[in-house]
Parts: C-alpha cells; sequence; structure tokens
C-alpha cells in the first residue's frame, strides 16, 4: 500500500525493469519507506536492506530519479561505503575471522549468516582475510590427505 501511494516518478521506474535494480529508500514525512524487489531472492534482499539502512543512519543524499530516462543518479564513494558498512552489519569482522581461521566452508559461513557465498567472498577480501582463508583450507586439506594415507 505504500508502495501504491508513493509518487509515479518513483514507482514507474521501478516496475517498468524489475530485475534490474535491487531496492531503495525515500523519504516520507518524519520516516524513510524502503523499498526491496520482491523478484530477488532473500538473501539479496537482506544484503539491500542492509545498505539502505547504512544510506538513512549515514544521512546519505538520496538518489534522484529521472521518470522519463528510467535512471537514477549514483556515486561510486557512496554506494561502495553503503555496501561495505552493511556488510559489516550482516558479516561482522570478528565473526568471519573467527570462522575463516577455523576453516568454514564460504557455503558454511553463507549458510549461518543467511547470505550468499558470493557475499561471503566478498566480505572475506574486503576484510583482506583471503590470503588467511586460503591458508587454512591448504592446511585443512594437507591433513585430511595426511589422515588418509595420501602424499
Amino acid at each position: 500500500e505504500h508502495f501504491e501511494a508513493a509518487d509515479a516518478s518513483i514507482r514507474v521506474p521501478l516496475t517498468a525493469d524489475s530485475r534490474s535494480w535491487s531496492g531503495g529508500a525515500v523519504p516520507v514525512g518524519d520516516g524513510w519507506l524502503v523499498i526491496l524487489n520482491p523478484l530477488h531472492d532473500q538473501v539479496r534482499q537482506r544484503a539491500t536492506l542492509a545498505e539502505e539502512l547504512t544510506h538513512i543512519i549515514m544521512g546519505h543524499p538520496p538518489s534522484a530519479i529521472d521518470a522519463v530516462a528510467g535512471t537514477r543518479t549514483y556515486d561510486d564513494r557512496i554506494e561502495d561505503e553503503a555496501y561495505g558498512v552493511g556488510g559489516a552489519m550482516l558479516l561482522p569482522y570478528s565473526h568471519l575471522f573467527w570462522r575463516v581461521k577455523r576453516a568454514s566452508a564460504e557455503q558454511t559461513i553463507a549458510r549461518s549468516y543467511e547470505v550468499s557465498e558470493r557475499f561471503v567472498r566478498y566480505r572475506i577480501n574486503r576484510c583482506g582475510l583471503r590470503r588467511m582463508y586460503d591458508k587454512a583450507h591448504r592446511r585443512l586439506a594437507d591433513s585430511s590427505a595426511s589422515a588418509h594415507g595420501s602424499t
């Protein structure tokens, strides 16, 4: 009902090509309306929600939407910041560090935090834990091979 009540300049671009957007936050009165794309899976919606909440909390200026062209303004720096902070809300560094150190698989971490494996890879890389992750998994593979009598 909130979506239907929104101005056409907001609704039209979102419904024109529903796969090309993930979500957005629109100021409404004293609050915000966060819209998530219902065609995206739940893990992507969670990441989008975290990003949109970050935009609100950090006071980022909202994008401007061109209803005729169906496009919006985009600032790489602001979007990267929001995705990074939102990512930290969903999968905090300390939790990720602990999992990486114990050689948890990306798939296992993703299931535990209800995010995608791609998101886990992003966080591992963003947090500078890639070498630790790879080393832990090499060590795990080597110990498994030794346990089975392989060389």
